[in-house]
């Protein structure tokens, strides 16, 4: 029995060391993208169809659809390792959260620009069609270590990170529009 149950507790250590670790990993990297990141001018389009790419193995294992609506003449002069880190953790975010209990779902990335040079303002919508924001947890989605899937070994990072990485290093903004059983919608602008 005391065998049984040092496994168990094993089990469970080992566990939190490695949630723990990718914790300090992820905190690390964007700290790393915060200091040597510097600004260039690329295409969005060519950075989500990269990301897509990388993205291969968990969008087509999955039974939902993700559209892309981005014209190609989009450039931008920001951060593109800092912008594809908040589109992956966004798109990951649905898959693992706004699809649960679902068997098909549609995320649409989309995009539009007003205005020419350093006054220009992007706009990039990243929505899905999922199972929504509670609205008692729209105001917490922000907030670190907020999750509602702490049993499941979720830590509530992965908007947090977004938040300060839009915010902080983007020098942007993102907000979100949710209805349950609707879908959510974030905005970055």
């Amino acid at each position: 029995n005391f065998v049984d149950v040092a496994k168990r507790s094993n089990t469970m250590v080992m566990h939190g060391l490695n949630l723990a670790a990718d914790l300090v990993s992820s905190f690390k990297q964007v700290a790393a993208d915060q200091e040597s990141e510097q600004p260039c001018d690329f295409y969005l389009l060519e950075l989500i169809t990269a990301l897509q790419t990388a993205m291969r193995k968990e969008l087509q294992t999955s039974s939902y659809d993700f559209e892309v609506a981005i014209d190609s003449q989009i450039k931008m002069h920001s951060c593109p390792a800092s912008l594809e880190r908040v589109m992956k953790n966004l798109i990951l975010n649905s898959l693992h959260h706004a699809f649960e209990d679902r068997s098909e779902g549609k995320m649409r990335l989309s995009a539009s620009s007003s205005g020419f040079g350093e006054s220009g303002i992007l706009k990039i919508v990243f929505e899905d069609n999922g199972n929504g924001i509670r609205e008692g947890n729209l105001k917490r989605i922000f907030d670190p270590f907020f999750t509602t899937k702490m049993a499941q070994g979720s830590v509530g990072l992965g908007l947090n990170i977004c938040y300060n990485i839009v915010t902080f290093v983007l020098k942007g903004n993102i907000t979100v529009e949710s209805t349950e059983g609707k879908g959510s919608k974030f905005i970055l602008t």
